[in-house]
C-alpha cells in the first residue's frame, strides 16, 4: 500500500481526514496524494453525478454548495492545511510521483465532479480516506459514495473528531463472501501492521464460500496471528458492534453490497448502518 489519496476542502472534518491520512502513511510507509475540487463554471446546477437516492437532497444543489466552498480563498485555506499537517508529519511536498525516504505529499488542485474525480483518481490509489460527513453534510457525503461506488478500491471512512489513526486493533467483518475476501487481499499492509486481528461471523457459515476458520489459516500464512468469534446472527449490526467493542477495536473492515437498476443504488442494511450510523472507523470496498 503506496498511495493513500484524501480530497480536501476547507472544513474541520477534511483536517481530521488529513491527519488521519499521514498518521497511516508513516505506520505503511506509504505517500499521500490530496485533491481539492473545483466544480466547472459551466456546469449545470441541476446535474446529478451519479444519481443515487441515498444523497438525499443534495443532489440538486451540491454544485451550489461547492462552489461556495471551494472558492479561491477556501482552496488556499485548504492547501495551508495540507501544508501544515505534512510538514508537521515529517513528509516532504513534491510535484510529482517517487520514492522518498520518509514518505512524500502531492497536492493536486482540480476542476469538475466528486464522481469525475473518484472515478478517473480513485484507481490508482490504494486507500481513500474520507470524513464521515456530519449532519447536514451534503457535499461530505456526495464525495463518500462517489468515493465508494467509483473508485473500486478501499475507503477508509472515519470519524469527523478522530484523534488518531485507525488500525492498530482490527475487527473484519466476515460473512464468506467475495467482497470480504478482495478488501482482506487489498488491506494486507494493514492487517499485517495492527497489534490485534480479530475475525467475526454473524450467524450460520453455510453459504458457498470460505469460513472463519479458513481465513484465519490464509492470514497465518502472511505472518497475521487471527481469533475468530461467532455470533448467533440474530441481529447481525448489534452483534457486530458489540464484538467491535469487547475486542477494544479501532477500526472495521467490511465489504459493500448493493444491486444496480437503472443507474441507482440500493445498499444492504448492514452497509447502510455502518456508513452512516454506526459511529466508528470503517475500511469499506465495492467492485
Amino acid at each position: 500500500m503506496k498511495v493513500i489519496m484524501v480530497p480536501v476542502s476547507n472544513r474541520p472534518e477534511s483536517k481530521t481526514a488529513l491527519q488521519t491520512s499521514f498518521d497511516l502513511a508513516a505506520r505503511l510507509d506509504a505517500n499521500i496524494v490530496a485533491y481539492h475540487l473545483r466544480p466547472h463554471r459551466s456546469m449545470d446546477m441541476d446535474y446529478k453525478p451519479i444519481g443515487l437516492p441515498l444523497f438525499g437532497s443534495a443532489n440538486h444543489r451540491w454544485l451550489d454548495e461547492l462552489d461556495t466552498k471551494s472558492s479561491k480563498s477556501a482552496a488556499h485555506q485548504a492547501k495551508k492545511a495540507f501544508t501544515q499537517v505534512a510538514q508537521e508529519s515529517g513528509f516532504k511536498i513534491t510535484h510529482g510521483a517517487g520514492t522518498i525516504a520518509g514518505g512524500s505529499a502531492q497536492w493536486h488542485e482540480k476542476v469538475g465532479s466528486p464522481d469525475r474525480l473518484m472515478e478517473i483518481l480513485g484507481p490508482v490509489a490504494d486507500l481513500s480516506v474520507i470524513s464521515r460527513p456530519a449532519a447536514g453534510g451534503h457535499v461530505g457525503r456526495i464525495f463518500l459514495l462517489a468515493a465508494l461506488m467509483h473508485t473500486g478500491r478501499p475507503l477508509l471512512v472515519i470519524p469527523p473528531r478522530m484523534k488518531k489513526a485507525p488500525g492498530k486493533r482490527v475487527t473484519i467483518a466476515w460473512n464468506q463472501s467475495p467482497e470480504v475476501c478482495r478488501i482482506v487481499s487489498s488491506c494486507m499492509p494493514i492487517i499485517q501492521a495492527a497489534d490485534e486481528v480479530n475475525i467475526v461471523a454473524c450467524g450460520r457459515q453455510d453459504r458457498l464460500g470460505p469460513k472463519a476458520s479458513q481465513l484465519k489459516s490464509y492470514l497465518k500464512n502472511w505472518g497475521v496471528k487471527a481469533n475468530v468469534l461467532t455470533t448467533k446472527g440474530r441481529n447481525e449490526e448489534a452483534e457486530l458492534m458489540q464484538a467491535y467493542r469487547e475486542t477494544k477495536s479501532d477500526l472495521l473492515m467490511m465489504g459493500a453490497y448493493s444491486r444496480f437498476r437503472l443507474r441507482e443504488v440500493v445498499f444492504g442494511g448492514m452497509t447502510e448502518y455502518m456508513l452512516w450510523h454506526a459511529r466508528i472507523p470503517i475500511v469499506i470496498q465495492h467492485d
